[in-house]
């Protein structure tokens, strides 16, 4: 270890500083590709390290101001490069939504295309709470589902890259997991109402293990859907179009604030670190 650090204010750069720093450290164990780019050009990354038989794929930065998660996973990646569990193969896309991460991080002056800048300057939103792309576009409400409602004018399910990017990659491989990290609430759901009742125990078994690891509340299934917010999460595209279990990880306390507390960053990975390596 030593290229990614835990508890620090982590910027767009310095995500992308490391992500060149491994590709030299570790380059004949680690593939890096670019599967999309923004709309403000910059890369959507996925990372691949292991040989093992079981595939997990692991997401953060949906949310532009869920920044801990990104850090987190970058450190957890470069834990398994150091130390790797022969079982598995892991997928880790830990930026999904670059561009409103450096909204969320930097402001609205970090946007380079002038016209897109002038737009969501005029949203209300204040920047460190800024959650969407750089369209402002939800893209945790993008993805194809059962139950997924049309939000904005120019909205459909897929229509923004960095969806696009995450079904590519799902499109591509197989995997037997997918955790998607996200902040608030300290919370693990695993219910999906348009899966069959087979999937759901298999979820709820699962979420048990992983709640004995991080000491997680386990969400009730009534909280699963809000229909005022709809689909189109992740985890309903992963497990309505491809069956495998699939679940969406709170970190950090309830109370938590934005911009995120950097010191959380040290708790955060110690309760998630073996989250994915529960099957």
């Amino acid at each position: 270890m030593g290229i990614v650090d835990l508890n620090q204010q982590y910027y767009y750069k310095s995500y992308m500083e490391d992500v060149k720093k491994l590709r030299k450290e570790y380059s004949a164990k680690l593939q890096i590709t670019t599967e999309g780019r923004t709309i403000d050009n910059r890369k959507i990354l996925s990372f691949f390290v292991g040989s093992g038989s079981k595939h997990i794929l692991l997401t953060a930065g949906v949310h532009g101001r869920e920044s801990n998660n990104t850090v987190v996973l970058m450190y957890l990646l470069e834990e398994f490069l150091c130390n790797p569990k022969e079982e598995y193969t892991l997928c880790v896309m830990p930026l999904l939504n670059p561009d409103g991460y450096v909204i969320a991080t930097e402001g609205f002056f970090a946007i380079e295309n002038g016209n897109i800048q002038k737009q969501i300057e005029n949203e209300e939103t204040c920047w460190q709470e800024w959650k969407g792309n750089a369209r402002g576009i939800d893209i945790n409400r993008n993805f194809p589902s059962l139950y997924w409602q049309k939000k904005e004018l120019e909205q459909f399910p897929g229509s923004e890259e960095e969806t696009r990017a995450l079904m590519r990659v799902c499109n591509r491989y197989h995997f037997d997991l997918y955790l998607d990290f996200h902040s608030r609430g300290e919370e693990i759901y695993y219910y999906r109402q348009s899966m069959d009742d087979a999937y759901n125990e298999r979820q709820r078994l699962l979420a048990k293990k992983m709640q004995q690891l991080c000491g997680y509340t386990l969400v009730l299934p009534e909280r699963e859907l809000d229909v005022k917010t709809g689909g189109g999460n992740t985890v309903h595209y992963t497990s309505e179009t491809f069956g495998i279990p699939s679940f969406t990880i709170e970190t950090m306390p309830e109370d938590s604030g934005f911009p995120a507390d950097v010191y959380l960053q040290d708790s955060i990975y110690h309760q998630i670190k073996e989250l994915p390596f529960v099957i």
